[in-house]
Protein backbone atom coordinates (compact mmCIF):
# COMPACT_ATOMS: atom_id res chain seq x y z
CA UNK A 1 0.00 0.00 0.00
CA UNK A 2 1.59 3.05 -0.81
CA UNK A 3 0.77 5.67 2.14
CA UNK A 4 0.04 9.22 2.13
CA UNK A 5 0.80 12.01 4.70
CA UNK A 6 -1.10 15.03 6.34
CA UNK A 7 -2.34 18.13 4.17
CA UNK A 8 -1.27 21.44 5.49
CA UNK A 9 -4.02 24.12 6.23
CA UNK A 10 -3.38 27.36 4.32
CA UNK A 11 -4.78 30.26 2.83
CA UNK A 12 -5.72 29.71 -0.63
CA UNK A 13 -4.78 32.22 -3.50
CA UNK A 14 -8.69 33.06 -4.71
CA UNK A 15 -7.80 33.76 -7.81
CA UNK A 16 -5.59 30.90 -8.89
CA UNK A 17 -4.78 32.40 -12.57
CA UNK A 18 -4.01 35.97 -12.25
CA UNK A 19 -1.68 35.63 -9.06
CA UNK A 20 0.31 32.91 -11.02
CA UNK A 21 1.15 34.97 -13.34
CA UNK A 22 2.34 37.84 -11.99
CA UNK A 23 4.55 39.16 -9.06
CA UNK A 24 3.25 39.27 -5.93
CA UNK A 25 4.32 41.11 -2.40
CA UNK A 26 4.32 38.73 0.13
CA UNK A 27 4.52 39.92 3.72
CA UNK A 28 7.84 38.67 5.98
CA UNK A 29 4.65 37.77 8.76
CA UNK A 30 2.66 35.97 6.57
CA UNK A 31 5.96 33.97 5.09
CA UNK A 32 6.45 33.61 8.60
CA UNK A 33 3.75 31.85 8.89
CA UNK A 34 4.09 29.76 6.51
CA UNK A 35 7.73 28.50 7.16
CA UNK A 36 7.03 27.88 10.88
CA UNK A 37 3.65 25.54 9.99
CA UNK A 38 5.90 23.52 7.13
CA UNK A 39 8.77 23.59 9.50
CA UNK A 40 6.47 22.01 12.66
CA UNK A 41 5.38 19.17 9.61
CA UNK A 42 9.06 18.91 8.55
CA UNK A 43 10.44 18.01 12.55
CA UNK A 44 6.89 15.56 12.91
CA UNK A 45 7.30 13.85 9.51
CA UNK A 46 8.09 10.19 9.31
CA UNK A 47 10.96 8.43 8.24
CA UNK A 48 11.08 5.45 6.48
CA UNK A 49 13.78 3.09 4.81
CA UNK A 50 15.16 4.32 1.27
CA UNK A 51 13.61 0.43 0.34
CA UNK A 52 10.03 1.29 1.86
CA UNK A 53 7.42 0.97 0.02
CA UNK A 54 6.37 4.84 0.69
CA UNK A 55 5.58 7.48 -1.77
CA UNK A 56 5.47 10.72 -0.44
CA UNK A 57 2.61 12.85 -2.92
CA UNK A 58 3.15 16.66 -4.07
CA UNK A 59 -0.69 17.59 -3.90
CA UNK A 60 -3.37 20.06 -6.20
CA UNK A 61 -3.80 21.65 -2.97
CA UNK A 62 -0.08 22.57 -2.53
CA UNK A 63 -0.04 23.21 -6.40
CA UNK A 64 -2.66 25.84 -6.17
CA UNK A 65 -0.65 27.91 -3.67
CA UNK A 66 2.23 28.41 -6.19
CA UNK A 67 2.70 31.92 -7.31
CA UNK A 68 5.32 34.38 -8.21
CA UNK A 69 6.28 36.97 -5.09
CA UNK A 70 9.20 39.23 -4.24
CA UNK A 71 11.25 36.09 -3.00
CA UNK A 72 11.06 34.07 -5.47
CA UNK A 73 11.04 35.97 -9.17
CA UNK A 74 14.16 36.04 -10.65
CA UNK A 75 15.87 39.21 -12.26
CA UNK A 76 14.63 39.53 -16.47
CA UNK A 77 17.97 38.23 -18.44
CA UNK A 78 18.98 41.32 -20.77
CA UNK A 79 17.43 40.57 -24.81
CA UNK A 80 20.76 41.53 -25.98
CA UNK A 81 24.50 41.32 -24.81
CA UNK A 82 24.65 37.91 -22.68
CA UNK A 83 28.24 35.82 -23.32
CA UNK A 84 28.22 33.18 -26.28
CA UNK A 85 29.27 29.69 -24.39
CA UNK A 86 30.04 28.29 -27.55
CA UNK A 87 29.46 29.52 -30.68
CA UNK A 88 29.21 26.15 -32.48
CA UNK A 89 27.01 24.12 -30.07
CA UNK A 90 23.80 25.53 -28.12
CA UNK A 91 24.09 24.84 -24.57
CA UNK A 92 21.64 23.11 -22.85
CA UNK A 93 21.05 20.77 -19.75
CA UNK A 94 24.17 21.22 -17.33
CA UNK A 95 25.84 19.69 -14.55
CA UNK A 96 29.62 19.72 -12.46
CA UNK A 97 31.80 17.12 -11.94
CA UNK A 98 30.85 16.37 -8.79
CA UNK A 99 31.50 13.42 -6.06
CA UNK A 100 29.08 11.02 -4.45
CA UNK A 101 28.90 13.78 -1.67
CA UNK A 102 27.24 15.35 -3.93
CA UNK A 103 30.11 18.10 -3.29
CA UNK A 104 31.23 20.56 -6.79
CA UNK A 105 35.16 19.11 -7.56
CA UNK A 106 37.89 21.12 -8.74
CA UNK A 107 40.45 18.54 -10.63
CA UNK A 108 44.18 19.47 -10.48
CA UNK A 109 43.31 24.06 -10.53
CA UNK A 110 40.05 23.29 -13.22
CA UNK A 111 36.51 23.55 -13.12
CA UNK A 112 34.42 21.27 -15.01
CA UNK A 113 31.20 21.28 -16.62
CA UNK A 114 29.17 19.16 -19.05
CA UNK A 115 26.06 19.53 -20.82
CA UNK A 116 24.01 18.92 -23.75
CA UNK A 117 24.93 20.37 -26.78
CA UNK A 118 22.97 20.66 -30.16
CA UNK A 119 24.63 21.79 -33.38
CA UNK A 120 23.78 25.28 -34.20
CA UNK A 121 23.45 24.50 -38.21
CA UNK A 122 20.77 21.92 -36.51
CA UNK A 123 22.38 18.88 -38.20
CA UNK A 124 23.54 16.71 -35.20
CA UNK A 125 21.49 15.65 -32.08
CA UNK A 126 21.46 16.53 -28.56
CA UNK A 127 24.87 15.05 -27.24
CA UNK A 128 26.89 15.58 -24.49
CA UNK A 129 29.83 17.32 -24.26
CA UNK A 130 32.40 19.31 -21.60
CA UNK A 131 34.11 22.90 -20.68
CA UNK A 132 36.84 23.35 -18.28
CA UNK A 133 37.49 26.91 -17.04
CA UNK A 134 39.96 28.17 -14.44
CA UNK A 135 37.65 30.72 -12.77
CA UNK A 136 34.74 28.87 -13.21
CA UNK A 137 32.93 31.58 -15.99
CA UNK A 138 35.44 31.97 -18.60
CA UNK A 139 34.54 28.23 -20.07
CA UNK A 140 36.33 26.64 -22.90
CA UNK A 141 34.52 23.62 -24.98
CA UNK A 142 36.69 20.04 -24.55
CA UNK A 143 34.51 19.00 -27.02
CA UNK A 144 31.80 16.05 -27.03
CA UNK A 145 32.49 13.01 -24.58
CA UNK A 146 31.09 10.15 -26.68
CA UNK A 147 30.50 11.34 -30.25
CA UNK A 148 30.60 7.73 -31.68
CA UNK A 149 30.31 5.19 -28.92
CA UNK A 150 27.55 6.04 -26.88
CA UNK A 151 24.56 3.89 -26.58
CA UNK A 152 22.38 6.32 -28.66
CA UNK A 153 23.21 9.13 -30.55
CA UNK A 154 20.97 11.38 -29.07
CA UNK A 155 21.60 11.39 -25.30
CA UNK A 156 19.94 13.72 -22.38
CA UNK A 157 20.90 14.56 -19.17
CA UNK A 158 22.47 13.16 -16.18
CA UNK A 159 25.51 13.63 -13.94
CA UNK A 160 29.08 12.74 -13.49
CA UNK A 161 30.62 11.18 -10.88
CA UNK A 162 34.68 11.09 -9.63
CA UNK A 163 36.01 8.42 -7.51
CA UNK A 164 39.12 7.56 -6.52
CA UNK A 165 41.84 10.01 -7.89
CA UNK A 166 40.75 10.13 -11.45
CA UNK A 167 38.21 7.69 -12.47
CA UNK A 168 34.79 8.98 -13.95
CA UNK A 169 31.73 7.89 -14.44
CA UNK A 170 28.73 9.62 -16.24
CA UNK A 171 25.30 8.97 -16.15
CA UNK A 172 23.03 10.19 -19.28
CA UNK A 173 19.84 8.94 -20.76
CA UNK A 174 19.65 7.51 -24.12
CA UNK A 175 16.70 7.88 -26.27
CA UNK A 176 17.14 5.83 -29.11
CA UNK A 177 19.03 2.40 -30.18
CA UNK A 178 22.58 2.55 -31.03
CA UNK A 179 23.74 4.34 -33.96
CA UNK A 180 20.18 4.79 -35.54
CA UNK A 181 18.75 8.30 -35.08
CA UNK A 182 15.61 8.67 -33.39
CA UNK A 183 12.51 8.87 -35.64
CA UNK A 184 8.70 10.14 -35.05
CA UNK A 185 9.85 11.30 -31.71
CA UNK A 186 10.78 7.44 -30.66
CA UNK A 187 12.53 8.62 -27.51
CA UNK A 188 12.56 5.36 -25.40
CA UNK A 189 14.47 6.56 -22.43
CA UNK A 190 16.72 4.10 -20.66
CA UNK A 191 19.26 5.04 -18.03
CA UNK A 192 23.07 4.32 -19.02
CA UNK A 193 26.46 4.97 -17.77
CA UNK A 194 30.04 5.06 -19.05
CA UNK A 195 33.16 4.63 -17.72
CA UNK A 196 36.62 6.47 -18.52
CA UNK A 197 39.49 8.94 -16.54
CA UNK A 198 40.06 12.02 -16.15
CA UNK A 199 42.99 14.25 -16.82
CA UNK A 200 44.52 17.58 -16.77
CA UNK A 201 47.52 19.47 -17.81
CA UNK A 202 48.70 23.34 -17.65
CA UNK A 203 46.58 23.25 -21.19
CA UNK A 204 43.60 22.02 -19.84
CA UNK A 205 41.15 18.71 -19.37
CA UNK A 206 41.04 15.23 -21.45
CA UNK A 207 39.39 12.28 -20.88
CA UNK A 208 40.12 8.66 -22.06
CA UNK A 209 38.28 5.67 -22.16
CA UNK A 210 34.80 7.22 -22.47
CA UNK A 211 34.47 6.78 -26.52
CA UNK A 212 34.98 3.50 -25.85
CA UNK A 213 31.17 1.44 -26.68
CA UNK A 214 33.08 -1.24 -24.37
CA UNK A 215 32.86 0.88 -22.07
CA UNK A 216 29.26 2.14 -21.78
CA UNK A 217 26.17 0.16 -20.45
CA UNK A 218 22.60 0.22 -19.22
CA UNK A 219 21.79 0.53 -16.21
CA UNK A 220 17.70 1.01 -16.17
CA UNK A 221 14.38 0.75 -18.22
CA UNK A 222 10.87 1.10 -16.97
CA UNK A 223 9.25 -1.98 -15.15
CA UNK A 224 6.04 -0.94 -16.10
CA UNK A 225 4.34 -1.39 -12.86
CA UNK A 226 6.11 1.41 -10.58
CA UNK A 227 7.40 3.42 -13.73
CA UNK A 228 5.65 3.72 -17.07
CA UNK A 229 7.08 1.98 -20.56
CA UNK A 230 7.39 3.99 -23.95
CA UNK A 231 4.83 1.23 -24.34
CA UNK A 232 2.56 2.32 -22.09
CA UNK A 233 3.06 5.46 -22.81
CA UNK A 234 1.61 5.20 -26.76
CA UNK A 235 -1.29 3.15 -25.02
CA UNK A 236 -2.52 6.23 -24.12
CA UNK A 237 -2.04 8.26 -26.94
CA UNK A 238 -3.53 10.55 -27.86
CA UNK A 239 -4.33 12.16 -24.29
CA UNK A 240 -1.09 10.76 -22.70
CA UNK A 241 1.70 13.31 -21.88
CA UNK A 242 4.76 12.61 -23.13
CA UNK A 243 6.77 9.65 -20.55
CA UNK A 244 9.51 10.41 -18.06
CA UNK A 245 12.56 7.94 -17.06
CA UNK A 246 15.65 10.40 -17.49
CA UNK A 247 17.98 12.62 -15.66
CA UNK A 248 20.02 10.04 -13.47
CA UNK A 249 21.57 11.95 -10.33
CA UNK A 250 23.99 9.82 -8.19
CA UNK A 251 24.85 10.19 -4.78
CA UNK A 252 25.85 8.02 -1.58
CA UNK A 253 23.26 9.08 1.36
CA UNK A 254 25.06 10.62 4.29
CA UNK A 255 22.61 8.57 6.71
CA UNK A 256 23.21 5.29 5.56
CA UNK A 257 26.04 5.13 3.42
CA UNK A 258 24.52 3.73 0.38
CA UNK A 259 24.86 4.96 -3.25
CA UNK A 260 21.28 5.93 -4.66
CA UNK A 261 20.05 7.27 -8.19
CA UNK A 262 17.48 9.82 -8.17
CA UNK A 263 15.80 10.41 -11.98
CA UNK A 264 12.63 12.06 -13.79
CA UNK A 265 9.89 9.16 -14.14
CA UNK A 266 5.99 8.61 -14.97
CA UNK A 267 3.70 6.40 -13.07
CA UNK A 268 3.33 2.74 -14.70
CA UNK A 269 0.56 1.32 -16.01
CA UNK A 270 -1.77 2.08 -18.56
CA UNK A 271 -2.50 5.71 -18.34
CA UNK A 272 -6.36 5.26 -19.45
CA UNK A 273 -6.62 3.51 -16.10
CA UNK A 274 -5.11 5.85 -14.09
CA UNK A 275 -7.25 8.42 -11.34
CA UNK A 276 -6.90 11.01 -9.35
CA UNK A 277 -6.63 9.71 -5.39
CA UNK A 278 -7.62 11.95 -2.38
CA UNK A 279 -3.46 11.80 -1.51
CA UNK A 280 -2.89 13.38 -5.13
CA UNK A 281 -5.28 15.98 -4.59
CA UNK A 282 -5.27 17.18 -0.72
CA UNK A 283 -7.72 19.52 1.33
CA UNK A 284 -8.79 21.71 -2.09
CA UNK A 285 -11.38 24.21 -1.54
CA UNK A 286 -15.03 23.20 -2.15
CA UNK A 287 -15.37 24.65 -5.46
CA UNK A 288 -12.71 23.11 -6.97
CA UNK A 289 -12.65 21.01 -10.22
CA UNK A 290 -10.09 18.49 -10.89
CA UNK A 291 -10.59 17.76 -15.33
CA UNK A 292 -10.85 14.37 -15.87
CA UNK A 293 -7.64 14.72 -17.88
CA UNK A 294 -5.87 15.22 -15.01
CA UNK A 295 -5.58 11.26 -14.22
CA UNK A 296 -2.85 11.67 -17.70
CA UNK A 297 -0.54 14.01 -15.80
CA UNK A 298 1.71 11.25 -13.53
CA UNK A 299 5.39 12.68 -12.90
CA UNK A 300 7.19 11.50 -10.59
CA UNK A 301 11.22 11.58 -8.62
CA UNK A 302 12.28 8.20 -9.00
CA UNK A 303 15.16 6.23 -7.08
CA UNK A 304 17.19 3.28 -7.37
CA UNK A 305 19.93 1.86 -5.42
CA UNK A 306 23.48 0.63 -6.47
CA UNK A 307 23.85 -3.33 -5.97
CA UNK A 308 27.77 -3.14 -6.36
CA UNK A 309 30.33 -1.04 -5.71
CA UNK A 310 31.55 -0.93 -9.22
CA UNK A 311 27.77 0.86 -9.41
CA UNK A 312 27.23 -1.64 -12.57
CA UNK A 313 23.97 -2.91 -10.88
CA UNK A 314 20.76 -1.31 -10.02
CA UNK A 315 17.53 -2.00 -8.04
CA UNK A 316 14.22 0.03 -8.68
CA UNK A 317 12.12 1.27 -5.55
CA UNK A 318 9.37 2.78 -5.44
CA UNK A 319 9.12 6.86 -6.36
CA UNK A 320 10.18 9.17 -3.78
CA UNK A 321 7.62 11.76 -4.78
CA UNK A 322 4.23 11.67 -7.09
CA UNK A 323 3.04 14.56 -8.80
CA UNK A 324 0.14 11.97 -9.77
CA UNK A 325 -2.74 14.96 -11.63
CA UNK A 326 -0.37 17.37 -10.44
CA UNK A 327 2.41 17.88 -13.22
CA UNK A 328 3.88 15.57 -16.31
CA UNK A 329 7.41 16.12 -15.64
CA UNK A 330 9.61 16.48 -12.40
CA UNK A 331 12.94 17.12 -13.93
CA UNK A 332 16.40 17.06 -13.25
CA UNK A 333 15.72 15.92 -9.15
CA UNK A 334 18.49 16.46 -7.19
CA UNK A 335 19.23 17.00 -3.51
CA UNK A 336 21.63 18.76 -1.16
CA UNK A 337 22.20 17.85 2.21
CA UNK A 338 22.35 20.79 4.78
CA UNK A 339 21.74 21.11 8.92
CA UNK A 340 20.42 17.51 8.77
CA UNK A 341 17.86 17.58 6.02
CA UNK A 342 17.60 16.84 2.78
CA UNK A 343 16.52 19.57 0.34
CA UNK A 344 15.04 17.78 -3.12
CA UNK A 345 15.26 20.16 -6.02
CA UNK A 346 13.72 19.52 -9.54
CA UNK A 347 12.40 21.84 -12.65
CA UNK A 348 8.90 22.84 -14.00
CA UNK A 349 7.62 23.99 -17.25
CA UNK A 350 4.25 26.05 -16.79
CA UNK A 351 3.04 23.63 -19.51
CA UNK A 352 3.03 20.82 -17.86
CA UNK A 353 1.29 21.60 -14.68
CA UNK A 354 -2.54 19.20 -14.53
CA UNK A 355 -5.53 21.00 -16.09
CA UNK A 356 -6.90 23.51 -13.12
CA UNK A 357 -3.46 23.94 -11.91
CA UNK A 358 -1.16 27.15 -13.11
CA UNK A 359 2.40 28.04 -12.10
CA UNK A 360 5.59 29.61 -13.78
CA UNK A 361 9.04 27.86 -14.98
CA UNK A 362 10.82 27.35 -12.65
CA UNK A 363 13.08 25.44 -9.38
CA UNK A 364 11.03 23.59 -6.84
CA UNK A 365 11.87 21.78 -3.94
CA UNK A 366 10.80 20.11 -1.13
CA UNK A 367 12.45 19.54 2.42
CA UNK A 368 12.39 16.12 4.61
CA UNK A 369 14.18 14.48 7.32
CA UNK A 370 15.09 11.75 5.65
CA UNK A 371 15.79 10.43 2.17
CA UNK A 372 12.30 8.95 2.01
CA UNK A 373 9.66 10.32 4.46
CA UNK A 374 7.70 12.87 4.12
CA UNK A 375 8.61 15.78 2.20
CA UNK A 376 7.03 19.19 2.80
CA UNK A 377 6.71 21.75 0.03
CA UNK A 378 9.21 24.61 0.57
CA UNK A 379 7.71 28.10 1.02
CA UNK A 380 4.46 26.26 1.67
CA UNK A 381 4.20 25.56 -2.28
CA UNK A 382 7.76 24.41 -3.51
CA UNK A 383 8.05 27.55 -5.37
CA UNK A 384 11.68 28.25 -4.88
CA UNK A 385 12.17 30.54 -7.58
CA UNK A 386 11.03 31.77 -11.18
CA UNK A 387 10.88 33.38 -14.33
CA UNK A 388 9.17 36.55 -14.45
CA UNK A 389 5.84 36.78 -16.02
CA UNK A 390 7.16 38.90 -19.06
CA UNK A 391 9.71 36.15 -19.85
CA UNK A 392 8.32 32.64 -18.71
CA UNK A 393 10.73 31.07 -20.76
CA UNK A 394 13.89 32.85 -21.07
CA UNK A 395 15.76 29.75 -18.73
CA UNK A 396 15.90 26.67 -17.38
CA UNK A 397 17.16 23.23 -16.19
CA UNK A 398 18.18 24.83 -12.90
CA UNK A 399 20.93 22.84 -10.50
CA UNK A 400 21.61 24.08 -7.08
CA UNK A 401 24.72 22.91 -5.24
CA UNK A 402 25.75 23.16 -1.93
CA UNK A 403 27.06 26.58 -2.05
CA UNK A 404 23.30 27.67 -2.98
CA UNK A 405 24.34 29.02 -6.40
CA UNK A 406 21.85 27.99 -9.15
CA UNK A 407 22.89 28.06 -12.55
CA UNK A 408 20.29 27.19 -15.91
CA UNK A 409 20.52 28.30 -19.51
CA UNK A 410 19.18 30.45 -21.74
CA UNK A 411 16.11 28.94 -23.54
CA UNK A 412 15.28 32.04 -25.76
CA UNK A 413 17.03 33.25 -28.65
CA UNK A 414 19.99 33.14 -29.21
CA UNK A 415 19.34 29.90 -27.22
CA UNK A 416 22.25 27.75 -26.05
CA UNK A 417 24.24 29.74 -23.28
CA UNK A 418 24.70 29.71 -19.58
CA UNK A 419 22.45 32.08 -18.10
CA UNK A 420 23.70 34.28 -14.89
CA UNK A 421 24.18 32.62 -11.89
CA UNK A 422 21.65 33.16 -8.86
CA UNK A 423 22.42 32.86 -5.33
CA UNK A 424 19.65 31.84 -2.61
CA UNK A 425 19.36 31.62 0.87
CA UNK A 426 17.92 28.64 2.94
CA UNK A 427 16.33 29.26 6.11
CA UNK A 428 14.43 26.02 7.60
CA UNK A 429 11.76 25.54 5.41
CA UNK A 430 12.17 28.50 3.69
CA UNK A 431 14.44 30.14 0.66
CA UNK A 432 14.82 33.53 -1.06
CA UNK A 433 16.76 34.95 -3.97
CA UNK A 434 19.61 37.13 -2.71
CA UNK A 435 21.20 38.09 -6.17
CA UNK A 436 22.21 37.60 -9.78
CA UNK A 437 26.08 36.46 -10.18
CA UNK A 438 28.23 36.72 -13.27
CA UNK A 439 26.98 34.38 -16.63
CA UNK A 440 27.53 30.72 -16.21
CA UNK A 441 29.65 31.01 -12.68
CA UNK A 442 29.98 27.76 -11.03
CA UNK A 443 32.57 27.53 -8.75
CA UNK A 444 34.08 24.24 -7.18
CA UNK A 445 33.32 23.44 -3.36
CA UNK A 446 35.91 21.09 -2.68
CA UNK A 447 39.37 20.65 -4.32
CA UNK A 448 40.77 16.88 -5.61
CA UNK A 449 44.05 18.45 -5.09
CA UNK A 450 43.61 19.03 -1.26
CA UNK A 451 41.60 15.43 -1.34
CA UNK A 452 43.17 12.90 -3.91
CA UNK A 453 41.29 10.04 -2.33
CA UNK A 454 37.60 10.03 -3.14
CA UNK A 455 35.36 7.85 -1.11
CA UNK A 456 34.25 4.67 -3.04
CA UNK A 457 30.89 3.85 -2.64
CA UNK A 458 29.37 1.18 -0.54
Amino acid sequence: MIMKRKSISFVLCAAIVASCLSVVPVSAKAKNEAAVDVKVQVEAGKQYSPEDNFTDHWTREEALRVQRDSTNTIPLIKPSGEPITNDKFKLGDAWPLTNLKGEVVKYKGWNILFSLNDDRRGNIPAQIGYYYSKDAKSWKFGGLLFPEQALSIQQWSGSTVIEGTNEITVFYTTTNEPDKVPVNFEWNQRIASAKGKIHADKDGVYFTGLNERKNHQYLLEPDGKMYQTWEQYKSGQPKSQFTGFRDPWVFKDPNDGKTYMLFHGSKGGNPHENTCAAEDIGNVPADHVVPEDSKYFVGSVGIAVATDKELKNWKLLPPLLSANCVSQELERPHLIFKDNKYYLFIDEHAHKYAPGLSGPDGLYGFVGTSLRGDYQPLNGSSLVLANPAEANYQSFAWNITPNLLVQSFIMREPKGSLAPTLKIDINGSTTRFLEELDYGYVPATTNMRNHPRAEKPN
